[in-house]
């Protein structure tokens, strides 16, 4: 605030306590009738007003967050805090970063392990159809039409890649064969049925035809 030359340094510091309503209680009174009867005053009054009003209208811009413990550090030395060395912030900071950990793992929410489920269907010439569904736990194949050739039974095969054959068991002659999944059922391999004598094959490979052979797919 830059004060006119006619007016003493003195009354300039006075109308700024005035405007902002720092001065005792006299004082105030003695200025206010200062001002009723000096246009210097009244000028510089109003010139204080003014800025005042400009300040309060602009934007507040915080100060910067460092500042602070600057001046409590210079104001007041017996307050500054004392330096820690790493062992003394680990400490410190061990409770909430442990706390932390322990809310983050309780908040997760429980993964439940991906089940892929896939899905064949085989079909033969003689009018045999086969539908399998697997899923994590276990493969279920049903009948969906035809039967096994008088005295015969049929055999369900999984074939991974060139490797030989693998027997899953027979087919009942009514209802599903459901049995725990094999390793070797992925997705990508080859299901296939055979019709065998009573019993199943002797020889642990395919002996009889081969009706039908479809690949295992995801769905």
């Amino acid at each position: 605030m830059t004060g006119s030359a006619d007016i003493p340094d003195d009354d300039a510091v006075l109308i700024g306590e005035y405007v902002l309503g720092l001065l005792p209680e006299a004082q105030e009174q003695t200025l206010a009738r200062r001002l009723e009867r000096e246009s210097e005053l009244q000028l510089l009054h109003a010139v204080w007003q003014e800025d005042l009003q400009r300040l309060a209208a602009g934007r507040d811009v915080p100060p910067p967050v460092h500042l602070r413990p600057r001046i409590e550090a210079r104001l007041f030395p017996e307050r500054a805090p004392a330096r820690r060395g790493w062992l003394g912030w680990a400490a410190l900071l061990g409770v909430p970063i442990a706390a932390f950990a322990v809310s983050f793992v309780m908040l997760q929410p429980t993964v439940v392990p991906f089940a892929p489920t896939q899905g064949a269907e085989i079909a033969s010439a003689e009018g045999l159809v086969l539908r399998a569904r697997a899923d994590a736990d276990q493969i279920v194949v049903t009948r969906a039409a035809g039967t096994a050739p008088p005295g015969r039974v049929l055999e369900l095969w999984v074939i991974a890649g060139t490797a030989a054959p693998v027997s899953l068991g027979l087919l009942p002659a009514e209802g599903d064969l459901r049995l725990p999944r094999p390793s070797v059922l992925v997705a990508g391999v080859v299901l296939a049925v055979s019709s065998e004598p009573p019993g199943g094959s002797p020889t642990g490979q395919p002996t009889g035809p081969v009706l039908g052979t479809a690949p295992l797919a995801d769905l």
